[in-house]
């Protein structure tokens, strides 16, 4: 019997082993804490200077820049037609007048020592959501207000999280790596139908196969193209994948933490938002389930404190 609760106990506690060591995994790579101990409370631009600085994947998209490599070339174009999209989106939603508490965010989130063109605003929608476009517009819908009744800790837990997405360039590192994967799937498409040429080539040069077969090549050159594009492209599906949705959360959490903040309450909020998305999550999903997220920032909350 003893033997029988030993195994139990065992087998039970395998699935928190394996949870702790993803996210062990996730936050040895996003977590900011390090990075942030020293700066005083309040010191927004530093508090930024310091996440942007010791970020590798916003470091290798600037490295792309300087290198203007196709994949950036490609990206940016692709962000510059969002940008020019959006705003033509954007600019037609109805706002509210409400500049008393968006000022405030924008004043302690420190958005505009940084970038002095990021906006909040509050819009007439039907969802409980916020949203940050590729031009550092913040949107919060009036629905979200009301859910989370105005509460301020809340709203600039949510807004720092919009704003990480933001000062990080996600959707730019997001395409960048989109066009990465997209321009290294055609050298192997490339590759592989070179490889079909000089087999169906070798074939006929035997009399092995008519020269009807080379419209077969062709096709088969087509379609690894075709498959390698989608491929490419079928895993990027959302603007933010799961580790920069988890990102973005671990740096909303610190930061209320180190503002002197009570940094659960984003948990709260942080459900109320994210919930009405796991609808339509499914196993293909590439981004993480508001269960994941709010598990992962409590285990870092009481495995690695900020003080």
């Amino acid at each position: 019997m003893k033997l029988f609760f030993t195994i139990l106990f065992i087998v039970m506690s395998l699935p928190s082993y394996g949870q702790s060591k993803k996210f062990d995994k996730i936050l040895e790579k996003h977590d900011i804490k390090e990075y942030i101990k020293g700066i005083p409370s309040g010191d927004t631009e530093s508090f930024w200077n310091a996440v942007w600085q010791n970020n590798d994947a916003l470091d290798k998209l600037i490295k792309a820049n300087e290198k203007k490599t196709d994949a950036y070339i490609a990206a940016h174009k692709e962000m510059y037609d969002a940008s020019i999209y959006a705003k033509t989106y954007y600019n037609s939603l109805s706002r509210y007048d409400a500049k008393y508490i968006t000022d405030t965010l924008l004043m302690y989130i420190g958005a505009k020592q940084v970038f002095s063109d990021c906006t909040i605003d509050i819009i007439s929608d039907t969802d409980v959501n916020a949203f940050c476009a590729p031009d550092g517009q913040i949107f919060l819908t009036a629905p979200l207000i009301d859910e989370l009744n105005a509460n301020f800790t809340q709203l600039l837990g949510i807004c720092v999280h919009e704003m990480a997405h933001f000062f990080l360039m996600h959707a730019f590192v997001s395409s960048y790596q989109t066009q990465r994967k997209y321009q290294i799937n055609q050298a192997i498409s490339a590759a592989t139908s070179a490889v079909a040429v000089a087999a169906n080539a070798y074939a006929q040069a035997n009399g092995a196969v008519t020269n009807d077969s080379w419209d077969n090549v062709k096709q088969t050159i087509n379609n690894l193209s075709i498959a390698a594009y989608d491929d490419a492209f079928g895993r990027f599906r959302y603007k933010y994948n799961r580790e920069q949705e988890y990102e973005a959360d671990i740096i909303a959490y610190r930061f209320l933490e180190w503002y002197g903040y009570d940094a659960t309450l984003y948990l709260y909020a942080l459900e109320k938002i994210a919930l009405e998305d796991d609808k339509y999550y499914d196993k293909t999903s590439n981004h993480p389930k508001c269960s994941d997220r709010t598990a992962l920032l409590r285990y870092m909350a009481e495995k690695y404190p900020l003080q």
